[in-house]
C-alpha cells in the first residue's frame, strides 16, 4: 500500500515540539476538545506545531452547513491557532472535504494520505488511517467524499428536518469508541506487509488503540484517542527515531 504513496518535491517537516491529537469526535457527546483548543489558542498549552490526525470533529463535512453551524467555536479556534503556528490537518472520516471551512490550515485530503513527511531527515508517513481496505469501502469514500454528493446530501438533510444528520448522530452514540481490537497487530501487518527496503515509520490515527507495533520492516504508532484518553503528544527524537510523548489533558 504505501509504495504508491503521494510524493512532494518539498516534503513538508515535522518540528521537534509538534503537537499531535487523534480522533477527538468532538461534538455534544464529547466536548472536552474546546477548552484544550482554548489552551493551546491562548499559548497555555506550548507547541512549535500542531498536527490533526483526523476525526477531530464527530460529524464535519463542508458541504453541510448545519454541521459547520454546530462546530463553529471550535472551528473558530483551530482558525485563530493558526494564526500563531503551522497547522496540518489530515481529513478523517468523520471530517472531509474542509478546503474553504478552515484558514491557513494545510489541509490533508485522503487522496493525498499517507503523507511523506520528514522528521530532522528521517522519513515518516502520517495518515488518519481509513485509506485502502476492500474495494467496496475504497468506493464508499471515494463517493461520499465528492463534493457534489455532499451537496445533494446537504439539501435532503435541509429539507428533512436534519432526517440525516440525526441519524448519523444516533449512529455515532450507539458505537463503542473506545474497544479493544484483539486482531490489532494483524490489521496493521495486512495493511503495511513486509518489503525488502528499508524500515518505514507510520503514524496513524483511526484504530483508537494507543499502540506501538515494531517489526523488522515497519515501526508503527497508533496514537490512543482523544475522545477515549484525553491524551495529546509532543513529537520529540529518540534514538534516531521520532517518539511522540503521551500527556494527559487535565
Amino acid at each position: 500500500m504505501y509504495r504508491a504513496l503521494l510524493m512532494s518535491p518539498d516534503l513538508f517537516e515535522i518540528k521537534e515540539g509538534a503537537l499531535l491529537i487523534s480522533d477527538a469526535h468532538y461534538g455534544a457527546l464529547r466536548p472536552k476538545l474546546l477548552p484544550f483548543l482554548h489552551d493551546l489558542a491562548s499559548g497555555r498549552i506550548d507547541a512549535t506545531q500542531l498536527i490533526l490526525l483526523g476525526d477531530i470533529f464527530d460529524l464535519l463535512f463542508g458541504p453541510i452547513e448545519l454541521t459547520r453551524q454546530r462546530n463553529q467555536e471550535a472551528i473558530a479556534l483551530i482558525n485563530q491557532i493558526a494564526q500563531r503556528m503551522e497547522v496540518l490537518y489530515f481529513e478523517g472520516n468523520h471530517d472531509f472535504l474542509l478546503e474553504g471551512v478552515f484558514a491557513q490550515v494545510h489541509i490533508v485530503p485522503l487522496a493525498a494520505q499517507p503523507l511523506h513527511v520528514r522528521f530532522q531527515g528521517r522519513d515518516v508517513w502520517l495518515s488518519h488511517g481509513d485509506h485502502g481496505g476492500p474495494l467496496g469501502y475504497r468506493l464508499y469514500t471515494s463517493l461520499i467524499r465528492a463534493r457534489w454528493i455532499m451537496t445533494i446530501v446537504g439539501w435532503i438533510d435541509r429539507h428533512s428536518n436534519h432526517a440525516i444528520i440525526r441519524r448519523l448522530e444516533d449512529d455515532s452514540a450507539a458505537k463503542e469508541e473506545c474497544r479493544t481490537l484483539s486482531d490489532f497487530e494483524s490489521i496493521v501487518l495486512r495493511r503495511y506487509p513486509p518489503t525488502h527496503g528499508e524500515p518505514i515509520c507510520v503514524i496513524e490515527g483511526h484504530y483508537h488503540q494507543n499502540r506501538t507495533i515494531e517489526h523488522p520492516h515497519l515501526r508503527y504508532i497508533n496514537p490512543g484517542a482523544f475522545a477515549c484518553y484525553e491524551r495529546y503528544y509532543v513529537v520529540k527524537s529518540s534514538h534516531d527515531a521520532i517518539a511522540l510523548e503521551e500527556h494527559r489533558y487535565l
